[in-house]
């Protein structure tokens, strides 16, 4: 009964929760099944549980960093960011990007991750100082503006 519960609300997680949390149901459903392979002194079944963990867990990754590749592109496509090249001037892949075995997508490194949160956040403090420059102009003409209002209440009021 629970179990349908949590299937339930488990597809209203937000994607990187829900990511998050199959990850930990898997190694816990996979730590399990190893302890009584273990405790049943069965080496071929550990053998084999193993080697299900590490595919299943590569496959879990592969869909990790597909997440985190499209949150970042669409972050640097809307910032007009340039995203890190595939290939290089002779061709060959560049090390920002790798082919997902299992997915068959391409993801981004985590030194291509690095490089395109670099270039977004150079992008966002360049979009800020150009703020901050016409908010100091803002404060100085609506000081000059409140020095011009006070005088002319003093001169309507010294004709007074």
């Amino acid at each position: 009964m629970t179990q349908t519960i949590f299937k339930g609300v488990e597809k209203m997680l937000p994607t990187r929760a829900r990511l998050r949390l199959e990850r930990k149901r898997m190694n816990r459903e996979f730590s399990k099944d190893l302890a009584q392979a273990r405790a049943a002194k069965d080496p071929h079944q550990v053998q084999q549980i193993e080697g299900f963990h590490q595919h299943f867990s590569q496959l879990q990754t592969e869909e990790e960093d597909a997440f985190e590749t499209q949150q970042m592109l669409s972050k640097a496509r809307r910032l007009r960011v340039p995203r890190p090249p595939l290939y290089d001037k002779s061709g060959s892949e560049t090390d920002d990007w790798y082919k997902a075995f299992q997915l068959d997508e391409w993801c981004l490194t985590t030194a291509g991750m690095a490089k395109l949160r670099d270039a977004i956040r150079a992008e966002l403090k360049a979009r800020h100082e150009g703020r901050t420059r016409w908010i100091a102009w803002i404060s100085a003409l609506s000081g000059l503006l409140g020095i011009a209002t006070a005088l002319v209440a003093l001169l309507v009021r010294g004709k007074a």
